[in-house]
């Protein structure tokens, strides 16, 4: 979905707009943040079509962070969530 669904998503709403050279926001929560995410990584050129990116509890896991930073952290999550 996040490689062809999301990019036909973004392309025929800006060409129904009239304007397929404008820009969009995405708001996306948990599956619509990792398919987001899927698709700009997959083609690049989505991010020249997006504005803001808002995630909203993204469905992502920490176990491959590269991170040192984020490694450090977290173990610590459940004290540091509101």
């Amino acid at each position: 979905m996040g490689k062809y669904d999301i990019p036909a998503v973004i392309h025929f709403i800006l060409a129904e707009n009239g304007n397929p050279e404008g820009k969009l926001s995405y708001v996306g929560y948990s599956m619509g943040v990792s398919m987001f995410f899927v698709a700009v990584i997959t083609d690049p050129d989505l991010n020249s079509k997006i504005e803001v990116m808002i995630a909203l509890g993204p469905a992502v896991s920490l176990a491959h962070i590269a991170s040192p930073v984020v490694r450090t952290i977290a173990p610590f999550i459940k004290y540091i969530e509101v």
